[in-house]
C-alpha cells in the first residue's frame, strides 16, 4: 500500500480551507471597462446604494437641473446600478453632488430606484447621513452630534447624527423633513376585486395613499409580514394604478409641480410590538416594497396624524415596517405651504454600512445595462 503523504491535521483540530484566489487581490479590470464605485447601507433593512466616484459629469445649476440631466443622459446608468446583475427589483440608490449653492446646503442629492427617479427619501437620506460622517466626508470634530443640510428635489433637508462617546461611531441619524401635509382626506375609488377603498392622500416628500388594512374588502385578515409581500404588492398595483387612472383624482404640489406624482400606496395596521404606535407596508412605484417604515411614509403620516387629532405637537411615534424594523417620527412645527396646513416633521432610524464596492461595467456585456425580472 502507497504511503499517504497528505499532510493531517492534529486530532481534534479541523484543517482549515484557503482561498486559491488569494494573489489575485492585486488583480486590475482592463481599461475598457468603466468603474463606478458605490458604498452600499440598509436603513431597517431597506438597501441604498450611495454612488461615490466614477460617474461622468453632471451638469446644472440646481439639484432639479443635475437630476433631468442625469436622466436624459446617464439613465442607462441608473439601470445599470440598481437592477440585475449588480442589483435586484427593489434597489434603491443616491447620488451626491457638491452643493449647487453653498450657503443652503453642504450636498446636493437626488435619488433613483429601480422605475424611475424619486423627489425624496427617508430611509436613503438617514442612510447619507450614516455615510458621510463613518466616512470622514463631513468631520465630526469631535461633538457628540452634528447636523448637515442636503438639497434634494423636495426642498432643503436638515440631518443630523448623534455618535457614540467613545468610538465616535454614528449611533441614530435624524433629519428634518420638507414641509408635510394632508391632500385629500376620506377618498374612494373603485378597484377591481377590492370595490370601493376609501385612503388619505398625503405628502412627506412625495405624495401617498394611506390605507387601513382593516377597511379593504379581502378574504381574510392579512397579516402584515414579510410572507405576505406579495399579496401587498397586488393590492398596492391595483389601488395605486385606479387612483391613477381615475379623471377625479388629480394630484399636484401647491408649489412644485415636478412632485406631482402619487408614489405610492402605504398599508396601516396595529403594531406587533405594543410599544409602538403602528406597523405599515409601502408599495411604491411599480410594485416596489420598502422593507423599512419608510421615512416619507412616517412624515406624511405625522401630518395625518396630527390633521385628525391623533398626536399632539412634539409627541413622538414609532412604526413598524414589514420586516419589524422602525423608525420613530414626531411633529416639531406646523407652518403653511400654498394654502395647506403642513408640519416640519422630525424622523429618526439606524442605518448600516454592508458594503464598500467597485461595480464594473464591461461594454461587450450584452447585460451592462442591467435587467429586471417581473
Amino acid at each position: 500500500m502507497a504511503a499517504n503523504t497528505t499532510e493531517t491535521a492534529p486530532k481534534n483540530e479541523v484543517p482549515i480551507a484557503t482561498s486559491p484566489f488569494k494573489p489575485l487581490w492585486k488583480w486590475q479590470a482592463p481599461s475598457k471597462y468603466r468603474r463606478i464605485n458605490t458604498i452600499d447601507t440598509h436603513t431597517g433593512g431597506e438597501p441604498t446604494r450611495i454612488i461615490v466616484s466614477g460617474l461622468p459629469p453632471i451638469h446644472g445649476f440646481n439639484v432639479l437641473e443635475k437630476r433631468r440631466y442625469f436622466q436624459q443622459h446617464y439613465d442607462h446608468l441608473r439601470c445599470g446600478l440598481l437592477l440585475e446583475p449588480r442589483g435586484h427589483a427593489d434597489m434603491y440608490g443616491a447620488i451626491l453632488t457638491s452643493p449647487s449653492n453653498p450657503k443652503e446646503a453642504d450636498l446636493d442629492v437626488f435619488f433613483i430606484n429601480t422605475h424611475g427617479y424619486s423627489s425624496m427619501c427617508g430611509h436613503a437620506t438617514l442612510g447619507i447621513t450614516k455615510v458621510v460622517f463613518e466616512t470622514g466626508l463631513v468631520e465630526k470634530n469631535g461633538q457628540e452630534s452634528r447636523e448637515i443640510r442636503l438639497s434634494s428635489p423636495a426642498g432643503i433637508v436638515n440631518t443630523r447624527a448623534t455618535f457614540d462617546d467613545k468610538t465616535g461611531e454614528v449611533l441614530r441619524a435624524f433629519f428634518l423633513n420638507v414641509p408635510s401635509f394632508v391632500y385629500q382626506l376620506d377618498q374612494t375609488v373603485a378597484v377591481p376585486g377590492l370595490g370601493e377603498v376609501t385612503f388619505d392622500i398625503c405628502f412627506g416628500g412625495v405624495f401617498f395613499a394611506i390605507v387601513s388594512l382593516d377597511t379593504l374588502h379581502i378574504p381574510q385578515r392579512l397579516e402584515m409580514v414579510s410572507e405576505n409581500s406579495t399579496s401587498f404588492v397586488s393590492l398596492g398595483r391595483k389601488i395605486r394604478k385606479a387612483i391613477l387612472d381615475c379623471p377625479k383624482i388629480v394630484v399636484e404640489h401647491p408649489i412644485n409641480s415636478d412632485l406631482n406624482e402619487l408614489h405610492g400606496v402605504i398599508f396601516t395596521g396595529p403594531p406587533y410590538d405594543p410599544r409602538n404606535h403602528s406597523r405599515n407596508v409601502n408599495v411604491f412605484e411599480d410594485g416596489e416594497i420598502d422593507r423599512s417604515p419608510t421615512g416619507t411614509g412616517v412624515s406624511a403620516r405625522a401630518a395625518l396624524h396630527l390633521a385628525r387629532g391623533e398626536l399632539e405637537l412634539g409627541q413622538e411615534f414609532t412604526v413598524e415596517s414589514i420586516v419589524g424594523s422602525t423608525m420613530t417620527g414626531r411633529v416639531i412645527r406646523e407652518v403653511q405651504l400654498g394654502g395647506f396646513r403642513a408640519v416640519i416633521p422630525e424622523v429618526s432610524g439606524a442605518a448600516h454600512i454592508v458594503s464598500q464596492t467597485e461595480l464594473l461595467f464591461d461594454p461587450s456585456d450584452p447585460f451592462q445595462d442591467g435587467f429586471v425580472l417581473h
